[in-house]
């Protein structure tokens, strides 16, 4: 177990490996936190990997929330991921067990801050428009019209 300090704050991951933390300067591991959207507005973007042989992802909720952000995402295929991203408009769907292409996608937005703002507007406006609860509604009471129609009509 290794003690992090970062400024003000101390975090105590539950398992560390020095020489691992040494190698990786850049990762916190923070524990359990109360205030994830706050460190998710931090970030410029999202990611998301999931192994389909040991995992399977439904719909991922730190995705919607990353796009809900307004952060880019990048993402390994799989699951509902098609669902949420759309690949090269609001993040990458990059392929499975595929840490170069991971990299990349990550190394072109971090590059482009013009394009990483754009995909993050673009996947907040499709949260907003296509998962939130109004949507969801809608979409059952449409459903609930067309079959009492049917029923009675």
């Amino acid at each position: 177990m290794t003690n992090i300090r970062c400024k003000k704050h101390r975090f105590r991951p539950v398992v560390m490996n020095k020489s691992i933390f040494q190698r990786m300067p850049g990762i916190i591991f923070t524990g359990k936190r109360n205030d994830v959207e706050n460190l998710v507005q931090l970030c410029d973007v999202g990611v998301l990997c999931s192994n389909p042989k040991t995992h399977r992802e439904g719909i991922p909720n730190t995705v919607m929330e990353y796009m809900a952000l307004g952060k880019p995402v990048v993402v390994t295929d799989g699951g509902g991921i098609r669902e949420l991203v759309l690949d090269d408009q609001t993040g990458y769907i990059v392929p499975n067990l595929n840490p170069s292409v991971i990299a990349d996608k990550i190394q072109m937005l971090l590059d482009n801050p013009k394009m990483t703002q754009k995909m993050g507007m673009t996947g907040r406006l499709r949260i907003s428009e296509m998962f939130s609860i109004e949507y969801a509604i809608d979409n059952l009471w449409a459903i609930y019209q067309r079959l009492t129609v049917k029923k009675h009509g």
